[in-house]
């Protein structure tokens, strides 16, 4: 554009943000703000405010609903001229994305604030885990720094064991380094330390995968579905069977089975929570590496000897 201009230097250039889905016709949230001169006020990037004729709220996910205060985090729904009617020849998924009073339901979690809208993630990148709400890319963000994980080559997938009461996470991710070396228990620690500090409950499974089996769409990403598809195939049971194998090597060097009445009550005790045979937990496990939650908590106080 400065080469088409008669005048180049009276031509600047401001990249703002904002948000719009092809259902919205385009923008529909706009902040007049040059991002890459203005520092961001907080973690997650200031979107702005509705254009003219357009509405913004952040509702309770689950019910679709339920408004959420100023600072809350939830479901983005907007309304206006600019939303669409229908999908084309979808009935079904027109109902399914109006709620009553003309909301479309954007399936992006945000937060107003002060009248201008963050974003966060999408729903479907969320999990919720004993009524509590956690971002999956938020999660996998941090297990990534970890040394022995391949970049970008780590996906935290939703799921429920049969007979769990509440879903969980698998962590797939392909290792820097050969399987069958000793640094997988090494890593398997790491992996669970972190996600026990931020979810507080250890990971349904962690699997290692080579890096050929963790194949990318088209767009460079993981596929959770896919990789999901294979642990229940058992096309991963190889893997899984050779992690576990080290894991249990690693630990019978260390292991001291607990001998004292004290220490055997314990041990039942944290295998009830962890979901481990009692002879399972050694005598060094610590309370304070459990990092147990509020419900764990009242298991040990429900605990009968």
């Amino acid at each position: 554009m400065k080469k088409l201009s008669k005048n180049p230097s009276a031509v600047s250039f401001i990249v703002s943000a904002g948000f719009g889905m092809t259902e919205t016709c385009g923008g529909c949230i706009f902040v007049p703000v040059d991002i890459f001169t203005t520092k961001p006020a907080r973690e997650f990037l200031d979107l702005g405010r509705p254009v003219i004729g357009c509405e913004m709220r952040i509702v309770d996910p689950v019910d679709g609903t339920t408004p959420r205060t100023d600072g809350e985090s939830g479901e983005l729904q907007v309304r206006g001229p600019m939303v669409f009617v229908c999908y084309y020849k979808n009935p079904e998924a027109t109902s399914s994305s109006f709620i009553e009073g003309g909301w479309y339901r954007t399936g992006d979690v945000g937060i107003i604030e002060g009248g201008s809208m963050h974003l966060i993630g999408r729903i479907k990148d969320t999990v919720i885990i004993h009524g509590v709400t956690y971002s999956i890319p938020e999660l996998e963000t941090h297990l990534q720094t970890l040394e022995g994980v391949t970049h970008s080559f780590l996906a935290a997938t939703p799921y429920r064991i049969p007979g769990q009461e509440t879903e969980g996470f698998v962590i797939f991710y392909s290792p820097s380094f050969d399987l069958d070396g000793a640094d997988t228990p090494i890593t398997h620690r790491a992996l669970r330390d972190i996600y026990v500090k931020m979810i507080t409950q250890p990971p349904q499974m962690i699997v290692p995968i080579p890096v050929k089996q963790m194949e990318k769409t088209t767009l460079g990403k993981l596929s959770r579905s896919r990789l999901l598809i294979l642990l229940q195939k058992g096309g991963l049971a190889k893997h899984i069977a050779r992690a576990d194998e080290l894991l249990s090597e690693a630990r019978g060097a260390s292991f001291v089975a607990p001998s004292t009445k004290t220490e055997k009550y314990l041990a039942r005790m944290y295998a009830g929570i962890l979901n481990l045979a009692d002879n399972e937990v050694p005598t060094s496990t610590k309370a304070s590496k459990l990092d147990a939650t509020n419900i764990m908590t009242l298991k040990v106080q429900q605990f009968r000897w």
